[in-house]
């Protein structure tokens, strides 16, 4: 494995999965890890805009970067890159994404969501593993511990925040 993709958002399941691409590094020294971010764009009368504004959006993605390399990656910025990416479709991007840059693996964190609940409103990690070429690693923020599908990794962190 020498380059891993980690999928985030602002959300406490993207910090449990940056925690373990974290230990994964440590683990292997050689591995590049890509930090993308996806704004998603929605489709208006005025064509396709992010739900926020635009300046939000880059400003949000800016905040990320710099949270993710000081908590997580401080000691590894030399094997960190960063990408803010926009389409109306984030598990898609995702996707695409990972085969233009020849990732091995995509993390991405979850927040455990039942069936019924991804159904209704939609999950990007389970649309990544649906739609995915590369191996999918999901990092979940429940204690459950089942795996959905059998092209999937599901790992509990202990580490309270």
């Amino acid at each position: 494995m020498d380059r891993i993709l980690l999928a985030v958002d602002d959300s406490r399941p993207s910090e449990k999965a940056a925690e373990f691409a974290q230990d994964l590094l440590k683990a292997s020294p050689h591995v590049k890890l890509l930090i993308l971010y996806v704004t998603q764009l929605l489709f208006s009368r005025a064509g396709y805009s992010p739900l926020l504004d635009m300046e939000y959006e880059k400003r949000l993605a800016l905040d990320i970067e710099s949270k993710l390399r000081k908590v997580f990656f401080q000691h590894m910025t030399h094997r960190i890159t960063f990408e803010h990416r926009t389409g109306v479709e984030p598990a898609k991007i995702i996707c695409q994404t990972a085969i233009e840059l020849d990732c091995d693996l995509i993390i991405v964190g979850s927040r455990g969501k039942k069936l019924l609940s991804r159904s209704l409103s939609g999950s990007v990690s389970h649309s990544v593993v649906i739609g995915s070429k590369v191996p999918v690693l999901i990092v979940r923020e429940s204690e459950r511990t089942y795996a959905p599908t059998n092209r999937v990794v599901t790992l509990q962190t202990k580490r309270k925040w």
